[in-house]
């Protein structure tokens, strides 16, 4: 028996699977069934391909209703969905002593149940990873990390 393709159709780079309500909320169109219990998401910022499923459905960033933190270079992106902070408030959110208000204030709402990632983050899970990585990054650097501090 093969073992299942995990592996994005059109980079290579490994898929990590999402649950249908990530899918359900942010897909456009009729892809949402298509991927039903099989969605991957694809952490490449180089790739085009946001989800797809093991034998071809694949979903474009074109259809997906909010930017793609990974996928994107705009300091204007998000990088916290369920509390819509972007890229460019996290940077602003930097104090001299490299604490961060907005990375404080995540991690107190996520503590406290108050997130809602697997229907808010395209990634489908836990955004803290990569607003911790845009907090740490060195300035005008760019970031485009995955989850968690994971390699994309």
């Amino acid at each position: 028996m093969e073992a299942p393709v995990t592996t994005c159709p059109a980079c290579g780079s490994r898929g990590r699977r999402v649950a249908d309500a990530t899918v359900e909320n942010l897909v456009k169109g009729d892809h949402a069934a298509a991927l039903a219990g099989r969605a991957l998401f694809c952490s490449s910022g180089t790739c085009e391909v946001v989800y797809f499923e093991p034998g071809g459905v694949v979903v474009p960033k074109a259809d997906v209703r909010v930017p793609v933190f990974q996928k994107e270079t705009d300091p204007a992106r998000p990088v916290c969905y369920c509390f819509d902070h972007s890229v460019e408030d996290v940077v602003a959110a930097k104090r001299a002593d490299g604490s961060n208000a907005i990375v404080e204030s995540i991690t107190a709402a996520c503590r406290a149940g108050l997130d809602r990632c697997e229907e808010t983050s395209p990634q489908g899970r836990c955004c803290l990873g990569n607003v911790r990585a845009v907090a740490k990054a060195p300035p005008q650097a760019k970031t485009s990390p995955s989850c968690c501090g994971d390699s994309p």
